[in-house]
């Protein structure tokens, strides 16, 4: 659907003559101001607005009396201000649905038009609750287009809304937009077409927040979004799934430009299973001779490619041929997972995947590339005889087109003839060759990213994406706009969102014991390090450091010191391991307890100090007892304990001020009495470690518990 070649007609009527200027809400349907939406559209375009318009879909409105296309034409007195809203009343649902009986030609024509919103909710919110769909068996139709017969169009917003075509058999599209500016296509669900969205030369186009594709089969998409010649343009925060593209098709993309200017953003897009079963490619992001300002490709999530690829076709989920950019090309933060031989039901067949890269780089030099998360697992499809190759990253370049590279996760275990990391003119480059031809890239790794799965890319706890990113400008949060760690980010499009150990409580010891106890609220880290600090460290703020590595000592004051500030690291600990102790603590000394979480293996530590409640803790190491030999004389039995736990005090001399508290380990009371009791019922308490807390105006008496 390059142009609208449709005749135009004009709207002559009978006893339509110019009225006066149009301004406020008019009611569409059969007891409205208006009875079909053509009527008012015909007035608008005769008298012009001199106010802002909304024709409101009424309850009674009828879409089936309308003639199609329903014609949008150029109104005097449009601007900024004085927009047409076409809408739908509240509560109402609309439908628009028609089979056009010439090519290029859709439900909806916006011709030359300008300051025209469609919103498709009823209730003022991001609802959808109008549906087009051009039903027509024909090329080159649509739901709606935006064409241009002598000045294009701007400032067109379409949102909201549910569009259809007839099926992917056809050449048809969503939405076609032809040499428009100021263009907004937000909040749309798009499904059953060949192309979703196709933008043909224009400017200041922002694709934004659609869903496009559909989990019914017979609803699949072939194209997600094409910008053809389009000078700045945005695809942010859009979900494309399941295209589908079949033999005689060509390369089936979910975003790709050709021939592009100016700024262009791809952004916290979710992009999922894509499959080919031709002998054209799969290439999730495909960006071809663009010559823009900035290209900046950013917090993407691409899972599950699949395509009978052959010889010089290269499935990729980011493809770049860029001959005429030598700088403001940025790949940062994305993650890619090519996961293994998944054709998401579709049949693939023949001599297929013959070469499969994460990032494929045909042209184009002065990258910047940081961040990213690349796993390569697809691996060749039953059929294919010709050699197989995977890699993270593929370069046609004699030399690195990159001017920055560094902190990126690299992985490669498909099933192929030939693993690398990358290939480039040279052959293929393990991650020390890598590092050698690029001169760059030392703090990358070629590790498992250990994403949740196939389709989740967030990743676990152990990850080595979690804080071995480096923050960049520009980029503050994730693609679901979670913060990033203002130091040290995570990998890859999902920020881990760090829960760190609280809530710490510290049990002081019995007279004459060396054990001291705390416990603590576990965060969500691989493990645990612990640092204590004689005084109050919240009033001697000297932390340790993010990023820094440290080594841990059983014994406090003897290992090492987190530089001259006093602070010590104490311990590492398991992930699971909510209590520990250790020894020499100075009775009557003060000191600060914290905990933080720590992500690495050993050797690679990083640990982040944010604080939560209760995170540092300061407490005053004095021990309290009971006189020894009534403590001796107290009875506690059977620990562990599964029902009943038994409590004989018949020892103690005096009981006065006599209170009895069970604390979990987070420090909350499950049971506290005042009474001198000899069982406790704790058949209702979790399994897990206890304290059991006896004071009388002697003393205090501390044991720890186990529930089983």
């Amino acid at each position: 659907m390059k142009k609208n070649y449709f005749l135009l007609m004009l709207f002559v009527f009978s006893g339509i003559f110019a009225n006066a200027q149009m301004s406020g809400t008019y009611t569409i349907g059969q007891s409205g101001d208006y009875a079909s939406l053509n009527l008012a559209l015909q007035n608008l375009h005769i008298s012009g607005v001199d106010a802002p318009v909304v024709f409101e879909l009424s309850a009674d409105y009828n879409s089936s009396t309308e003639n199609y296309p329903i014609y949008v034409l150029p109104f005097d007195g449009a601007s900024e201000t004085n927009t047409l809203t076409i809408k739908p009343a509240t509560d109402v649902d609309v439908v628009f649905e028609h089979s056009t009986t010439y090519t290029m030609t859709a439900v909806f024509a916006i011709i030359d038009a300008s300051y025209v919103i469609i919103d498709g909710s009823n209730n003022g919110t991001d609802s959808q609750n109008i549906t087009i769909q051009n039903t027509a068996e024909l090329e080159e139709t649509g739901a709606i287009a935006l064409f241009t017969d002598e000045t294009p169009g701007s400032n067109i917003t379409i949102k909201n809304c549910i569009l259809k075509a007839h099926s992917n058999n056809y050449e048809n599209a969503g939405i076609y937009c032809d040499q428009f500016s100021d263009v907004t296509i937000e909040n749309n669900i798009i499904t059953n077409c060949d192309l979703a969205i196709i933008v043909n030369q224009g400017s200041n186009v922002n694709v934004i927040n659609n869903t496009i594709g559909s989990d019914i089969e017979a609803e699949y998409v072939k194209l997600g979004i094409g910008f053809d010649a389009v000078e700045n343009f945005t695809a942010n925060g859009n979900t494309i799934k399941n295209l589908y593209g079949y033999a005689e098709d060509g390369n089936l993309h979910a975003i790709f430009s050709d021939a592009g200017t100016g700024e262009i953003e791809i952004q916290q897009n979710t992009i999922k299973n894509l499959v080919h079963t031709g002998d054209s490619v799969v290439q999730a992001l495909a960006f071809y001779m663009i010559d823009a300002s900035s290209l900046k490709i950013v917090n993407n999530h691409i899972s599950g490619l699949a395509s009978d690829s052959y010889d010089d076709n290269y499935p990729a989920a980011i493809a770049i041929i860029c001959p005429d950019m030598t700088n403001g090309i940025k790949i940062n933060y994305n993650s890619i997972y090519l996961s293994e031989n998944n054709d998401y039901g579709v049949g693939i067949s023949g001599d297929a995947n013959t070469f499969v890269a994460g990032i494929s780089i045909g042209a184009g030099s002065g990258i910047v590339m940081k961040n990213n998360i690349i796993h390569n697992a697809l691996g060749e499809r039953d059929g294919s005889t010709n050699s197989t190759f995977g890699v993270a990253i593929l370069s046609n370049a004699t030399t690195s087109p990159f001017s920055q590279i560094d902190n990126n996760i690299y992985y490669v275990d498909g099933d192929y003839d030939y693993n690398f990391l990358a290939m480039t003119m040279e052959g293929g480059k393990n991650l020390a060759d890598w590092q050698t031809w690029t001169g760059q890239d030392a703090s990358s790794f070629f590790e498992d990213p250990q994403f949740v799965s196939t389709e989740d890319l967030n990743v676990e706890a152990c990850s080595p994406a979690i804080a071995h990113g480096v923050m960049m400008n520009g980029v503050s949060v994730d693609i679901n706009n979670v913060a990033r760690h203002a130091t040290n980010p995570t990998i890859g499009a999902y920020e881990y969102e760090m829960i760190q150990a609280k809530n710490i409580e510290m049990f002081l010891p019995v007279k004459d014991l060396v054990e001291d106890l705390f416990f603590f609220t576990s965060g969500n880290g691989c493990r645990k390090a612990v640092f204590a600090k004689e005084v109050d460290a919240t009033l001697d703020p000297a932390m340790p450091v993010n990023g820094t590595t440290y080594t841990a000592s059983a014994i406090f004051g003897l290992g090492d010191q987190i530089g001259t500030s006093g602070w010590f690291c104490m311990e590492i600990i398991d992930n699971n391991y909510e209590e520990t102790s250790w020894y020499e603590f100075v009775e009557w000394q003060e000191y600060t307890l914290m905990i933080c979480e720590y992500f690495g293996e050993d050797g690679d530590e990083y640990y982040l100090t944010d604080t939560d409640n209760n995170n540092p803790l300061l407490f005053t190491a004095m021990s309290v007892s009971i006189e020894s030999e009534n403590s001796n004389n107290i009875s506690i039995y059977p620990n562990p304990a599964t029902d009943v736990l038994n409590i004989n005090l018949s020892g103690l001399q005096d009981l006065t001020g006599l209170s009895l508290q069970i604390l979990d380990i987070t420090g909350k009371t499950v049971y506290t009495t005042n009474e001198n009791i000899t069982k406790v019922d704790v058949s209702s308490l979790t399994s897990g470690i206890y304290l059991l807390k006896i004071n009388t105006e002697k003393g205090v008496y501390n044991q720890k518990i186990i529930i089983k």
